[in-house]
């Protein structure tokens, strides 16, 4: 799957940063196209990114993205929230450590 996004112009970056996550945690994602029609689940196997026409700040001002997929079985409830609720618990206990001692864990 291919998609061409244009930063400076409508933005993509923080949703294309949500895609390198899937891709690193490896786990389940519905699929929908956008008229709504579930295509099913899917396992975020690779990003490429090339970005062209640098800005100012280092950004490409159009950046061409290729997402590679692989199908999956849909997760139980308990596969699909534990690494969420996980995340959660490690981002709030990060920020409770900074915020107590004024620096992140580790």
């Amino acid at each position: 799957m291919s998609c061409r996004l244009f930063p400076e112009a409508i933005g993509g970056l923080d949703e294309l940063e949500l895609l390198r996550r899937m891709r690193q945690s490896g786990g389940a994602a519905s699929l929908m196209r956008g008229d709504g029609t579930a295509l099913g689940w899917f396992v975020v196997t690779n990003v490429r990114e090339l970005h062209t026409s640098l800005g100012p700040n280092g950004v490409g001002r159009m950046v061409d993205v290729e997402i590679s997929l692989k199908r999956t079985y849909k997760p139980t409830p308990a596969e699909y929230f534990q690494p969420t609720v996980a995340g959660l618990w490690d981002y709030n206990a990060s920020q409770v450590l900074k915020n107590t001692w004024g620096q992140e864990p580790g």
